[in-house]
């Protein structure tokens, strides 16, 4: 069981976290890759599922660089960034949301709470609002900034004593460590592949989802 009341600070990711929307992004990733062929496409959703959490800017850079072969192609780039939020942002807005967390952000009223998402900041902020789950956060913060270039930046206005971190992904774990904050690791919607041997020896909490605590 976690004892809430010993954090002062909560960091959540969002996809697989608060909202359970790995497999809709999985869908989208394929689906802009798909113009460049159904091999380009698999290997594509293949990176994506390996680098869970980093941003789609990057996720698009590699796609058009490293798979399409178009090294330096902004246009490209940005292109597929587009797509991907028109797919997707309908989608999230209409997702579930993953058990329990509405309840435990509910409880956790009057703290210091942060969305920290490798999804678009702007797009996150604006589907948050619609669904009426702003109100439970101090900020949301999102791409294109890095989950580290975001931390860094509240440092800076922040103290941060005894944090938390909710993710469902390698690098939240590597985030979290990175920082010295006690990491939960939330497994009902991950696309982490392996994690059970990956926090085999390591110290953390593993939950399904948040009705599990």
């Amino acid at each position: 069981m976690i004892d809430f009341d010993k954090y002062d600070s909560f960091f959540f990711d969002c996809d697989g976290v608060i909202l359970d929307s790995n497999k809709i992004k999985t869908e989208a990733f394929y689906d802009i890759a798909l113009p460049y062929g159904e091999n380009i496409a698999k290997d594509f959703v293949e990176y994506h599922k390996a680098n869970g959490g980093v941003s789609r800017f990057e996720k698009c850079r590699y796609l058009i660089e490293d798979l399409v072969g178009q090294s330096g192609n902004q246009e490209s780039i940005d292109d597929a960034v587009q797509r991907f939020a028109v797919l997707v942002k309908e989608r999230l807005i209409k997702s579930a949301e993953v058990e329990g967390v509405t309840q435990l952000l509910q409880k956790l009223k009057g703290k210091r709470v942060y969305v920290i998402s490798g999804g678009k900041q702007e797009e996150l902020r604006e589907v948050f609002e619609i669904r009426g789950l702003s109100r439970f956060f101090t900020a949301i913060y999102g791409s294109p900034s890095t989950k580290y270039e975001i931390i860094e930046a509240l440092k800076k206005s922040e103290v941060f004593q005894s944090p938390i971190f909710f993710g469902d992904s390698k690098i939240d774990y590597e985030v979290a460590s990175h920082y010295q904050m006690d990491f939960v690791f939330i497994y009902g919607v991950s696309e982490f592949r392996g994690w059970k041997q990956y926090f085999d020896n390591k110290k953390v909490t593993i939950l399904q989802n948040f009705s599990s605590n």
